[in-house]
């Protein structure tokens, strides 16, 4: 990915590169997600 995403952080970057192409909101309990969600530009909530 461009994004400079990389590691584990690859399979968080899918999920949101493909909810971004879907108009679609993320949900996740997972913070360390966040800088990769909006790297590849993914609408998201972060749950607490």
């Amino acid at each position: 990915m461009g994004a400079g995403v990389r590691g584990d952080a690859l399979y968080d970057a899918l999920v949101g590169a493909t909810a971004a192409e879907h108009d679609a909101l993320v949900l996740s309990a997972d913070r360390r997600a966040a800088p990769t969600y909006e790297a590849v530009g993914a609408r998201f909530t972060i749950l607490s």
